[in-house]
């Protein structure tokens, strides 16, 4: 049994395409059991053909950490313990804002100075 549009994809490697083509003559009804069978056997073929997927490559987390480790240093805010990021414990209260005067004994301060 021959299909010619199969047989083109197959020849140019587009093994999905055939084994669909394959899988669309198998519903026609003019083809008997035995030519089915066959057909089944090519498209099985055809599938097996296709290359499994290429993985990419495993990024190497020490390689990022390093580069992040030397620019920090480089801008000067390096620090073993990671307090450039967590705060230098000085925290503020989120309904005051900073330099806000809320006492009368800090008003009378800066009066006097």
């Amino acid at each position: 049994m021959k299909d010619a549009i199969a047989g083109r994809l197959e020849s140019a490697n587009l093994w999905r395409r055939a084994s669909a083509r394959w899988l669309m003559l198998m519903g026609c009804t003019e083809y008997t059991e035995a030519q089915r069978e066959w057909m089944i056997q090519r498209r099985a073929f055809c599938l097996a053909q296709i290359p499994p997927p290429v993985l990419p490559e495993k990024i190497d987390i020490r390689e990022i950490a390093r580069a992040a480790d030397k620019t920090l240093q480089q801008m000067g805010i390096a620090s073993p313990s990671g307090e450039a990021f967590r705060g230098s414990g000085c925290k503020l209260s989120l309904r005051q804002p900073p330099n806000t005067i809320t006492s009368p004994e800090q008003q009378n301060n800066l009066s006097k100075a």
